[in-house]
């Protein structure tokens, strides 16, 4: 799947845990969800995501996703400054990044948490799933139909 910023840019292979009824398409779902979102919210979106599926939990690894002026800050020692920025603000939207991925993924994002590092230069969000809907005459999870 190829991300919006060029040739190079991508949104990586997923990993589905076998102990989770997500797929490879669910987790690429929410890399696709959350890098546009970031686009759209910073004017640019990471270059490299990868997201992570165990049990009721998924986390997406972002690789290039600071800004210019992120970039600036950092190179003149203002690394909590960045992070308050960061962290502050997908606080401030995490009622769409959980609304969105659960709308994705067709689960219920019951929490969701963001935390960036700058040496390696990496952004996780963390999401964690409502357990699945159990299907009553099956005892299986149920999904809806893919479109």
């Amino acid at each position: 799947m190829v991300a919006t910023r060029g040739t190079k840019d991508r949104i990586g292979p997923t990993v589905a845990d076998p102990g989770t009824d997500l797929t490879g398409e669910d987790l690429a779902a929410v890399s696709t969800v959350v890098v546009g979102i970031l686009s759209e919210c910073y004017g640019r979106g990471p270059t490299k995501a990868k997201s992570y599926g165990v049990d009721n939990y998924v986390l997406t690894v972002l690789e290039d996703f600071l800004t210019e002026a992120e970039s600036t800050l950092l190179n003149r020692g203002r690394s909590a400054l960045v992070r308050d920025m960061r962290v502050g603000f997908q606080e401030a939207i995490a009622d769409r990044f959980r609304r969105e991925v659960g709308e994705a993924i067709h689960r219920e994002v019951v929490a969701y948490h963001s935390q960036v590092t700058f040496d390696p230069p990496l952004a996780f969000e963390i999401f964690v799933l409502a357990p699945p809907a159990e299907d009553a005459t099956e005892g299986t999870a149920a999904r809806p139909p893919s479109s």
